[in-house]
């Protein structure tokens, strides 16, 4: 009655409510699926997705140089205004659309910046794409970057890699730098990608080395002892006794140390291996038979591991004798000088 009053009239209403007040479910259903199918397949059109935009290389060409950076002031600026100015240039909508909001709020722009990075680099040329990675590589290389900047281009590199963009820098490059920044993890990925793009032998040898390092700092010495064994099955390196000592293999490095002529660094390795596996008795008399055929700086190095061995046997005068070449105001002289203080009873001067 009021639609009759207001002049309304809907055909599928007015087909619903005779249905309804007869009780008719077959007619109530027929009229429910055609309002669905109806609903179902709307009039409009579906939404056409976003154009790229287009994306001002000269706008960026300038700013990301970085050749004219000196203080840590300066590259933060530099990577400040880099990361907003990649969301005004981004060729995406969505992107673009963040940059005021990345200016007055730092911390998007930062969260922003790989992303930001990538769609750009997907539009750019060569030449730009040259200049951009130019630097780049000026930014790891310069002794002003600070680790806030290193780290944030370090983790670029590999988002970049990781979606099929990698950036043309020198692994080796990429590997330092993480060294450099504490990164231990990073470098290990780069180290091993600059690894497997080796082909010098001399450059096998100085990057096994940097391997075992990199795992023994992860506390991965399965994995370390792996990258030895590799090097010596498709490399053909020859072992070295500092790889086998790094990795904690004295009972291994000690064997060969005793094949070795017993005179210089040979002399020197074989007292660390037995200090380090505590054989006592047997370092005091190795330095015995040795301790001419050091140098005076293998002499100074070796005389804490003599002074311990001497300390453990109760060899107090010898012990006397080699400590007094360990410098008083270091850890251990001052250690092994108020151990024999202490042996003698004078307690003020062990003090």
């Amino acid at each position: 009655r009021r639609l009759d009053e207001l002049g309304l009239s809907w055909p599928r209403y007015e087909r619903l409510v005779p249905a309804a007040l007869a009780n008719d479910t077959p007619a109530l259903s027929e009229v429910l699926r055609q309002t669905l199918r109806v609903v179902s397949r709307p009039d409009e059109q579906p939404t056409a997705r976003p154009q790229k935009l287009a994306v001002k290389q000269s706008a960026l060409t300038w700013l990301w140089e970085s050749r004219a950076r000196t203080t840590k002031d300066d590259w933060l600026e530099w990577m400040s205004r880099l990361a907003v100015e990649l969301l005004r240039e981004s060729p995406a909508p969505a992107l673009r659309a963040c940059a005021p909001v990345a200016q007055m709020h730092p911390p998007l722009a930062r969260r922003l910046f790989q992303v930001a990075f990538l769609a750009c680099w997907a539009e750019l040329d060569g030449t730009a794409r040259a200049s951009l990675v130019a630097s780049l590589e000026a930014a790891f290389v310069s002794p002003s970057t600070p680790p806030e900047i290193l780290l944030p281009l370090l983790a670029l590199s590999e988002f970049m890699e990781r979606n099929d963009h990698p950036l043309p820098i020198p692994a080796r490059t990429l590997a330092d730098v993480a060294t450099q920044c504490g990164a231990t993890s990073k470098a290990l990925h780069f180290r091993e990608a600059e690894f497997h793009s080796c082909r010098a032998p001399l450059g096998s040898a100085r990057l096994v080395e940097a391997l075992v390092y990199l795992h023994n700092n992860l506390k991965q010495p399965e994995a370390a002892l792996g990258v030895l064994q590799a090097a010596q099955e498709h490399y053909a390196l020859q072992v070295k006794l500092s790889w086998l000592e790094k990795l904690g293999r004295w009972h291994d490095a000690l064997q060969v140390y005793e094949r070795s002529p017993p005179r210089g660094e040979f002399a020197l390795g074989r007292l660390r291996c037995l200090s380090a596996l505590s054989e006592w008795s047997q370092l005091a008399r190795a330095s015995e038979a040795v301790w001419l055929h050091m140098s005076h700086t293998q002499q100074l190095e070796a005389a804490p591991l003599v002074a311990a061995a001497r300390w453990h046997c109760q060899q107090w005068e010898a012990m006397e004798l080699v400590a007094r070449l360990i410098p008083s105001d270091t850890y251990e002289g001052g250690f092994y000088r108020a151990v024999l203080a202490t042996h003698r009873r004078r307690y003020e001067a062990a003090r």
